[in-house]
């Protein structure tokens, strides 16, 4: 996949229609200072997911687009929708960059203008989702605490080829299989740092993570890996959207600009290891590390499904706050 030049205006329709890095969302098993000035009205005030801009990539974003990008607290994709839609939504941040099928509806409207020893690699569970919820790893499964992953990840496992269009009564029978089987978890995270945490003390040997996790892990001279569960590989992207009222709009795009860069995505790649959809950061790797960084995704044979918006999103996240409770 290549990436077009963008072409971004300062308004909430402003989208970009092919984003800058591919996601994976699997389960992970375990077996120089820069400075430069700049005027007060090129800080860019921006939500995205941290690991989006590692400290050895900041440097090339901010030289590029002569805006120092100033982080706010990400918390999810619904937390950055929410903050999005809300009164004031529109101008209280420049940038914000996130789940592209979960937010590319609600914020553009209606229509568009290798693993720990504890889990052997032959383990037939490491071919599916069955991992994170079958009796055999009792009390050494962590969760995500994101009603919109796990329920997926779920519903998948448990044969719906189309999760984000189930109905009532499947989101009824999800949540029961989820309540039935949080017996099986240790427990669950909702930050980077606490997941990473879980899987190098031992704590757990498998968990619902990111790509980036694994490479922090195998960094760390851990013996982990991701998955390729045939029942469905949930596949994400992230794009990069500037609010209709952002006080920084022109600066906000020199920074979008930047992070669709070779020379970024090659960085991200290389300390978060996930992969660019810039075919000219694919080319940088070889046939053996391409497969590693999940650049042949589409080519592996396992079923892929996107992290899309379900309709009825509001009775998801219901359904996890009462699997949570329970």
């Amino acid at each position: 996949m290549r990436i077009p030049p963008p072409i971004l205006q300062p308004s909430r329709r402003t989208f970009i229609k092919r984003s800058a890095y591919l996601g994976v969302g699997s389960t992970l098993a375990v077996n120089s200072s820069f400075n430069v000035l700049h005027a007060a009205s090129d800080k860019v005030l921006a939500i995205m997911p941290g690991v989006f801009l590692p400290k050895e990539g900041r440097p090339i974003v901010e030289s590029l687009s002569g805006a120092n990008v100033e982080n706010a607290p990400y918390v999810s994709s619904t937390d950055t929708l929410a903050k999005l839609m809300a009164p004031g939504g529109t101008k209280n941040y420049d940038l914000m960059i996130s789940l592209t099928q979960f937010v590319k509806g609600p914020a553009l409207g209606k229509n568009e203008g290798d693993e720990r020893l504890h889990i052997p690699e032959n383990d037939a569970l490491t071919q599916s989702g069955g991992v994170l919820f079958d009796d055999k790893y009792k009390g050494k499964i962590a969760w995500r605490d994101d009603a919109h992953g796990m329920i997926m990840a779920a519903a998948l496992h448990q044969g719906h080829s189309d999760p984000v269009n189930m109905s009532n009564g499947d989101l009824k029978e999800i949540k029961s299989f989820l309540t039935d089987r949080k017996k099986n978890v240790r427990t669950m995270w909702s930050k980077f740092g606490e997941a990473v945490g879980l899987m190098s003390s031992g704590e757990v040997w498998a968990m619902y993570g990111w790509i980036a996790m694994r490479r922090v892990l195998q960094s760390q001279g851990l013996n982990v890996t991701n998955n390729w569960p045939t029942d469905g590989l949930l596949i994400w992207n992230q794009s990069g959207f500037i609010p209709k009222d952002s006080p920084n709009a022109a600066a906000s795009e020199r920074v979008i600009n930047a992070m669709l860069s070779t020379e970024f995505g090659a960085k991200l790649t290389e300390v978060t290891n996930y992969p660019s959809t810039s075919g000219k950061v694919a080319e940088l790797y070889n046939e053996k590390e391409k497969r590693k960084l999940g650049f042949d995704v589409t080519d592996r044979g396992v079923k892929l499904y996107g992290l899309h918006q379900p309709a009825n999103i509001d009775q998801w996240i219901e359904a996890w706050n009462e699997i949570k409770a329970s």
